[in-house]
């Protein structure tokens, strides 16, 4: 995609904030029951087990990237962090065009 998202343009009120943005990006955690051994690892800061997922998606709310399988102990940053460098992720960068600088 190149250029500002119509969702966007059209919205003096967001135009502004966004104007650059490709997407959006948010971690949650889900619940879930994990073996005894792994439950350590596993549980989050409120002490239920858990993983981390990170998601991504675009203006027209469809998933772009999902990265699951993160224990609950793992903080946002690195599951990111992990998302940006590791070449099997396959994390979908926004394209140059996006970034050029604009008159």
């Amino acid at each position: 995609m190149t250029g500002v998202h119509s969702k966007i343009r059209h919205n003096t009120r967001f135009l502004s904030w966004f104007k650059d943005c490709v997407g959006a990006i948010d971690g949650t955690y889900i619940e879930g029951e994990v073996p005894k051994a792994m439950q350590q690892a596993y549980r989050n800061r409120k002490g239920r087990t858990s993983q981390n997922i990170l998601c991504a998606c675009d203006f027209d709310m469809r998933f772009t990237f999902v990265a699951a399988g993160w224990e609950g102990t793992a903080h946002d940053s690195k599951v990111l962090e992990n998302a940006l460098v590791e070449p099997t992720s396959q994390f979908p960068f926004p394209s140059h065009e996006i970034f050029k600088l604009h008159p």
